[in-house]
């Protein structure tokens, strides 16, 4: 009996060891391009490059449409088909040339109509991209994201109407939808698309058009199948901080990231959203609503003051832990600190990645020299942070500051990594002291949580005005409707949220 017993659980684990090698990642990736920029294209080019260098199998497979000049590219991976093919994607590409070592299997369609924005047609592309009833299933959403209602050039209510339609054709669920796009970190459009996947990943904030660093998927979904077991959450879990830590480490410069060279003002923000736990908070926001609409002009007038120097790169948005933590200064706002708790971002650190350093001048006659790098000769790139009326001069290696007691700097911009700083006499032009020398260690911040925003992470930016991040923004309660769209939001509709 016990060498029963013994043989039925070596078998039991044989087989979910087996079960779990073989689970199956489908993805799909979906480039929205209807008459953009050359530079787009070919950052387009790059990103469908990315993801021909995955190696895809019985089990992992990456379905791809793309709209370019008045047609429309879909390719399939088609592995388990006879009539499969080794071809290149060099008439999918607008600019670049495709890797002539590289080939794909699969199959290549090209349409010259309308076809995506045609009906159902994005859902029949997902049917045939997503073929299995129990795969994980990835949609990548590329394009050019506007905040609340979404993409600039494919209506949200269509893009939604869409992806229902394949959900309600296949009785599934997508575990996972990437918005590689800016903006789309939006509590308005989130809650708009909260029942078309488990999980989503979307950025705040203004993304490079680099977007999403898609080459290693296939390392992810190996260290996925070696790492966890069949529970299907946890595997969409693991996947997606893969995917973020991937981001963020691609743009940090502090680890040369391989996209740093492009990151300069602005900082790389991304998101992971729980899109079961939307009910927990969201009703809060019409009593918050309605608390706004019961304060006087004065007192309106005071919290826009506060807040209208902290929007992000789209003017419309804020940050929504900077929106609810400015607002719970106003005692009469009882409902930002109650959301503040519920998304666990009340006691969020909102410490600036760029951190302060004060200097103390030594002596009268003392000159501030400062530089980066080791004295480099690029020391100019601090220029914007300086105070510009405390520059008295400068050279190739550094910039000379008055002070008149205590200096205060954030010197840690993109592509700093050393902080040099000394004390000059003034009439003998020597060293005072000993030279200070800041290094930084890091330029990323990672948050986790239990709430709604599961894990989210941001890299420095260069801006005279820190920029701070709770991992969602908002529409700012002040301003009149964006556009006509907006009145159709499910969030507005329940909340009131525009006047």
């Amino acid at each position: 009996m016990k060498i029963f017993l013994l043989l039925f659980i070596c078998l039991a684990t044989f087989n979910s060891l087996l079960a779990q090698s073989q689970m199956r990642v489908e993805v799909a990736s979906l480039f929205l391009e209807n008459d953009q920029s050359n530079e787009y294209k070919n950052d387009v080019d790059g990103n469908i490059i990315e993801l021909s260098q995955n190696v895809i199998d019985d089990n992992f497979n990456i379905s791809i449409y793309r709209e370019l000049e008045s047609k429309e590219y879909i390719y399939r991976p088609d592995i388990k088909s006879s009539s499969k093919k080794e071809i290149t994607f060099n008439s999918l590409l607008h600019n670049k040339i495709f890797p002539a070592n590289v080939t794909i299997p699969g199959t290549l369609q090209v349409f010259s109509s309308d076809l995506l924005r045609s009906k159902n047609n994005l859902s029949k592309f997902l049917f045939q991209s997503f073929k299995e009833i129990n795969s994980l299933k990835v949609l990548h959403l590329y394009g050019h994201g506007v905040g609340a209602t979404g993409y600039d050039d494919f209506e949200f209510k269509k893009l939604k109407y869409e992806i229902e339609t394949f959900l309600k054709q296949k009785n599934t669920k997508i575990d996972l939808i990437i918005y590689d796009s800016c903006f789309l970190g939006n509590i308005e459009f989130l809650y708009e698309m909260r029942n078309l996947s488990r999980f989503s990943i979307a950025s705040e904030e203004s993304l490079f058009s680099t977007g999403q660093p898609l080459k290693g998927l296939d390392g992810m979904i190996q260290d996925l199948r070696l790492k966890i077991g069949s529970d299907r959450r946890e595997q969409i879990l693991f996947l997606s901080k893969e995917i973020i830590s991937n981001f963020l480490f691609s743009y940090s410069t502090v680890t040369n990231g391989k996209y740093s060279q492009v990151v300069s003002e602005s900082s790389a923000v991304i998101a992971l959203y729980d899109n079961s736990k939307w009910s927990q908070f969201i009703k809060d926001f019409k009593i918050l609503r309605n608390e706004l609409d019961n304060l006087s002009e004065l007192e309106k007038n005071n919290l826009l003051k506060k807040i209208e120097k902290l929007f992000l790169d789209k003017k419309t948005q804020i940050d929504l832990g900077v929106l609810l933590n400015k607002l719970a200064t106003n005692s009469k706002l009882l409902s930002s600190k109650k959301i503040l708790s519920a998304l666990e971002i009340d006691k969020a650190d909102f410490r600036s990645l760029n951190p302060s350093l004060t200097l103390k001048k030594p002596s009268v006659g003392a000159i501030l020299e400062v530089g980066i790098n080791n004295w480099s000769n690029n020391a100019e790139v601090l220029v914007p942070i300086l105070p510009k009326s405390k520059i008295l001069s400068s050279n190739k290696n550094g910039i000379f500051l008055s002070v008149e007691k205590i200096i205060r700097l954030s010197p840690f911009l993109p592509h700093v990594k050393t902080f040099n700083a000394r004390w000059i006499d003034q009439k003998t032009n020597k060293v005072i002291g000993k030279e200070f020398r800041y290094e930084r260690k890091t330029d990323l911040k990672f948050s986790y949580s239990n709430s709604f925003i599961k894990f989210f992470g941001f890299t420095e930016s260069q801006n005279s005005i820190k920029q701070k991040y709770s991992g969602i923004a908002i529409t700012h309660p002040f301003q009149t409707f964006p556009n006509l769209d907006y009145l159709d939001l499910e969030f507005q509709q329940l909340t009131n949220w525009l006047k």
